[in-house]
């Protein structure tokens, strides 16, 4: 069932009349599922058991992050917190789709969050950082209008529901449509080509960022901290090629996000040597769904060569395509997302 949704929902949304419409309709049926799920996803039974736990007296296991305390306080149903959750979470996400992508690539956008596991499955499971996640992207439109005290505020909030988001704070810097020069990029490349070859002093620098989150409350500090395997960084590197040789076509919005996914994809190559920041990714991953529609539509309406046209309209795409395809099928094979084989709906306690 969860197959056929996802794919009706991607299918909905490239219908050619009224668009706008039917990418509401798209969001609505992803809306309905996450709304109505029951028992489905990782996390879905801890966040039942500490819901009840709370309501009964017992001691926050969110600690520090308060704003999840407090929602879980306020909320009288486990089942009504889930449906706002998802509310929240996918509004952003539809919002941020409907304002900064074309309407012809509406389909390519929704094709993208329901195909990549990580940025619409995961997110069922992670509800605390998928508050997170939207309040980022509230944060990030108006740091693209250059308001700092909003984006701060905005990002503060988010620390009280997932504390991770505080790491967050200074990329206000690179939240804008200003273009990447060669000398900017250069030096950005030269410290990420050390980091990377050092070993030694890519963890200890990670170490020391993420010491300030206290490790029996996150676990963000693992003593295994393995990263991932080399096969899945290649991959990973095919989306870097191609966000960066076609940055400098995009201007306004489109670079702004694009930008952000970049880090995104600069990220998954650094979690060959540490996988758990994976966590931080998903802050800036969810900006694909504007970066990638952007970038293939610029190409296929303007042409720059025989062969850009060859590598960007056609080769890298397919590419990323197939890699998206690799990963949905792996993630529903992989013993360890389990919970997400069998959707379940509300229905079920009847």
């Amino acid at each position: 069932m969860i197959h056929l949704t996802l794919l009706l929902s991607a299918l909905t949304a490239w219908i050619n009349k009224y668009k706008q419409f039917f990418l509401f309709l798209s969001f609505f049926s992803l809306f309905v599922i996450s709304s109505i799920r029951y028992n489905y996803g990782n996390d879905y039974e801890s966040y039942y058991t500490w819901y009840n736990w709370i309501h009964i007296g017992g001691a926050s296991p969110f600690k520090s992050q308060v704003g999840f305390t407090w929602l879980n306080m306020i909320m009288p149903s486990f089942y009504l917190m889930v449906l706002v959750i998802s509310f929240l979470f996918l509004c952003s996400v539809y919002l941020l789709i409907k304002d900064n992508v074309e309407e012809q690539c509406y389909g390519l956008a929704v094709l993208i969050f329901v195909i990549n596991p990580y940025l619409f499955l995961i997110n069922l499971s992670a509800m605390r950082q998928s508050i997170a996640i939207a309040l980022f992207i509230a944060a990030a439109y108006f740091a693209g209008k250059r308001k700092l005290v909003p984006y701060l505020l905005l990002i503060l909030l988010a620390s009280i529901f997932h504390t991770s988001a505080l790491v967050l704070l200074p990329f206000y810097v690179i939240i804008n449509d200003k273009r990447i020069n060669v000398f900017f990029g250069v030096i950005i490349s030269v410290v990420l080509l050390v980091f990377f070859i050092d070993s030694g002093l890519f963890n200890n620098s990670i170490s020391f960022v993420l010491s300030i989150f206290d490790e029996k409350e996150y676990n963000y500090l693992y003593t295994d901290s393995t990263g991932n395997s080399l096969r899945a960084t290649l991959l990973s590197l095919v989306s870097l090629i191609y966000v960066v040789i076609n940055l400098y076509k995009l201007s306004g919005k489109k670079l702004m996000y694009s930008k952000l996914y970049l880090v995104s994809m600069i990220l998954a190559v650094f979690e060959f040597r540490l996988a758990m920041l994976t966590r931080i990714q998903m802050y800036f991953d969810i900006f694909s769904v504007v970066a990638l529609p952007a970038i293939f539509y610029t190409n296929l309406k303007t042409y720059y060569g025989k062969w850009d046209r060859i590598f960007n309209v056609y080769l890298f795409p397919a590419a990323i395509l197939l890699i998206y395809i690799a990963r949905y099928y792996s993630f529903f094979t992989n013993p360890l997302w389990e919970d997400f084989w069998q959707y379940n709906t509300l229905l079920s306690l009847i």
